[in-house]
């Protein structure tokens, strides 16, 4: 019996980011903001697979190359931001795209069979996805819990940004100096 491999960790690659963001911003968004940005998401990740499937011939190859590009293209920023000032913004880029054109070569050139990567990078993925949603369920099941003990006679309501009580934040002023103090002045205030 030959057990088939689905290819799912494109997808779920894709979807990570934007519901690891909604998780650490449950409280200020609602879900429904995510609608957007996942099918944007998708909508670039599936026909790509489907091109380079069709290319390949192999549809395992064209899912890691995909996901290659996902975990690149979402990872710039953390690893650019530490770097900011040590390493030129063009090395760094060329760097990822050397990354990119290497992995994407070397999975389209090889006769491996990449049932086990992908085996691993669903599994992966699917751990990824996991923790984002488990920490936006906790999250809703606590509003749920909140909103029913706050007012027993309102219906339950799942939606985080109705559960959320609207509080009165404080207005912030900047003060912006846009001239500079005469010079005797400087000189007599601050200079000893």
């Amino acid at each position: 019996m030959i057990k088939k491999t689905v290819v799912i960790h494109p997808f779920l690659l894709a979807v990570y980011p934007v519901l690891f963001l909604y998780s650490h911003n449950s409280g200020e968004v609602a879900f429904r903001e995510t609608f957007a940005p996942i099918a944007l998401i998708l909508g670039f990740t599936l026909p790509v697979w489907g091109i380079l499937g069709f290319a390949l011939k192999n549809w395992k190859k064209s899912g890691i190359i995909v996901s290659l590009f996902l975990i690149l293209f979402f990872s710039y920023g953390n690893f650019r931001t530490p770097l900011e000032g040590k390493w030129p913004v063009l090395l760094m880029t060329s760097t990822w795209i050397a990354i990119f054109m290497l992995g994407s070569f070397y999975t389209a050139a090889s006769r491996k069979d990449f049932t086990k990567a992908t085996t691993i990078l669903n599994i992966i993925a699917s751990i990824l996805i996991a923790l984002p949603v488990l920490n936006i369920i906790v999250h809703q099941f606590s509003n749920i819990k909140r909103t029913s003990h706050d007012d027993n006679s309102m219906p339950m309501q799942t939606d985080s940004q109705s559960t959320i009580k609207k509080l009165s934040y404080p207005d912030i002023y900047f003060i912006v100096l846009d001239s500079y103090a005469r010079q005797d002045i400087l000189t007599s205030h601050f200079i000893t």
